[in-house]
């Protein structure tokens, strides 16, 4: 007999900036693997886990109880918070 039980966590994006990618991953990658710091948190998208290619553009955002997150550029779009009031 198997339990499945799914969760859905509700997260406040306090921060999300769409207007251009703060970098590209595979620098950031590169740099965080320099210094021997994990990249596992940031491999894929926060909001709707897309995995992250070197040459991709990454977004910046905060999200209560999560701290800094990347975002896609689609989830950049779709949560931006520049701009609104």
């Amino acid at each position: 007999m198997n339990i499945t039980k799914r969760y859905t966590n509700s997260y406040e994006v306090l921060k999300s900036i769409a207007d251009k990618p703060i970098f590209i991953f595979g620098d950031f990658k590169d740099i965080r693997l320099k210094n021997h710091m994990s990249i596992a948190k940031f491999k894929r998208c926060f909001a709707c886990s897309h995995p992250f290619v070197d040459d991709e553009g990454v977004y910046f955002g905060c999200v209560k109880g999560k701290g800094n997150v990347f975002f896609c550029k689609s989830c950049a779009e779709e949560y931006n918070t520049e701009g609104k009031t």
